[in-house]
């Protein structure tokens, strides 16, 4: 009966991890589709937990990037010593993005990501680490840190774990953005991605919130070949897709931004300004600094067309300003993320450090455990041999002994044969001399 139970709730233990898995693997994978909504109606069939509470705090984040006043989220507490569990997982999941979004320096952002990455690989779940990849790959986005050949590497290791068309989505977006602002000039590399966004447009499905991300793609494209009406015909498909969905806020951004610098070079330059002043109404709330940075250098480079030369400067000087801030700013984040690197090469050589002292060790007490076992057989031998001797010692006593009784009975016949002979002489003396006396 008792061996029944346990089976039972070993069962029942195993189908719920295995459900949650799922679970998780579903929401997971509606996060990077950025289908928040559906995300939320999956989130609230878990049962109740820490786990669907950092999950659903975890979509609203991702949902406002960072358009929704902070008062509404908060960093939570999460220890320096993981428990290695998915619910820590996702918690530096959500540090990191809140890190990113609403921290100045954002600079905690990475080894929240890293640290994700890093429970995901122990925990052996692909879904854990692509999530922890692309917060690592949306850092080096947002913080315009592509000088750094670092990105590369988690660009690969993104793609190795590459299993669905969204994956192959992301991989190509990342790629594109790596391709155009690590290298002096685009390449062949850069041609070869940007050759998939057609076939994106018709995978996805009209209704999917990456569209705008990928028309957004091939506006840039078009406008690097100078195919300024394809451009302009891309960009607009990518604000009309975007709607009002406060995590496509960059898209919407970046698309006026480009759409004013067209305006410029088709010399209508009213228009322009009126972009940039559109591009305004989408600034991102997280992060002004870099938002006003754009904005006053676009507008500076108008208004000098305009020969209004004191607006002009005025606007630059501002540029200029919030990108010496800027250029700090990645300099701290870099010096942060060499941090995070440096403590984990460091963590790990005190862990192979340990190993090493474990493994010597194991063999030492292997080699005492063998001394042992060697020193208890020759003590065994010892005794075996000591024990032997004693025998031949007791064997030859024993045949000495006998010896001397042989010899003692040899003795006892000689004499007991001379005492014999003795007799026979005396009666023969006897018989002789009562003959003589009978004659």
């Amino acid at each position: 009966m008792k061996t029944s139970l346990l089976l039972i709730l070993v069962l029942g233990s195993f189908f719920h991890n295995g459900k949650t898995s799922e679970s998780l693997d579903e929401i997971l994978f509606q996060f990077k589709s950025l289908e928040f909504e559906k995300a939320n109606s999956s989130i609230e069939k878990l049962e109740e937990g820490e786990l669907k509470e950092n999950l659903g705090r975890l979509n609203e984040l991702l949902y406002y990037a960072g358009q929704k006043d902070s008062i509404n989220f908060r960093l939570i507490y999460s220890p320096e010593n993981s428990d290695q569990s998915i619910n820590d997982c996702i918690l530096r999941l959500y540090n990191g993005y809140f890190e990113l979004y609403y921290h100045k320096t954002k600079s905690a952002s990475f080894r929240d990501f890293y640290r994700a990455l890093e429970i995901a690989k122990i925990l052996e779940s692909k879904s854990l680490q692509k999530a922890a990849l692309l917060g690592i790959l949306e850092y080096y986005n947002v913080e315009i840190a592509q000088n750094s050949r670092d990105q590369e590497k988690y660009l690969l290791e993104f793609a190795q774990l590459q299993t669905d068309e969204i994956d192959n989505v992301w991989k190509t977006l990342y790629g594109l953005i790596f391709y155009s602002k690590t290298l002096e000039k685009l390449n062949s590399k850069y041609y070869q991605l940007a050759s998939q966004l057609n076939h994106f447009e018709q995978s996805l499905g009209f209704d999917s919130n990456l569209l705008p991300k990928i028309y957004f793609e091939k506006g840039l494209r078009f406008e690097l070949e100078n195919e300024l009406n394809h451009s302009k015909e891309n960009f607009r498909k990518a604000l009309r897709t975007a709607g009002k969905y406060p995590f496509l806020h960059d898209v919407r951004f970046f698309s006026l931004l480009h759409l004013s610098k067209i305006a410029q070079k088709e010399k209508k330059l009213t228009d322009a300004l009126k972009l940039v002043n559109d591009a305004k109404m989408h600034i991102n709330k997280a992060d002004t600094l870099r938002s006003n940075y754009f904005l006053n250098r676009y507008a500076s480079l108008y208004y000098n067309e305009l020969k209004k030369y004191d607006s002009a400067y005025a606007l630059l000087n501002k540029a200029y300003k919030a990108d010496f801030n800027l250029d700090f700013r990645r300099n701290t984040l870099e010096i942060n993320r060499l941090n995070v690197v440096l403590q984990t090469q460091q963590k790990e050589l005190e862990n192979n450090k340990l190993k090493q002292n474990r493994i010597w060790f194991y063999v030492a007490l292997s080699i005492l455990g063998l001394l042992l076992v060697l020193s208890y057989f020759a003590y065994k031998n010892i005794g075996n041999k000591k024990k032997i001797v004693e025998k031949e010692k007791e064997v030859q006593a024993q045949k000495m002994e006998k010896l001397l009784k042989e010899q003692e009975l040899l003795g006892i016949d000689a004499m007991i044969e001379g005492q014999e002979k003795e007799r026979r002489r005396i009666a023969n003396d006897l018989h002789d001399n009562l003959g003589s006396i009978l004659a």
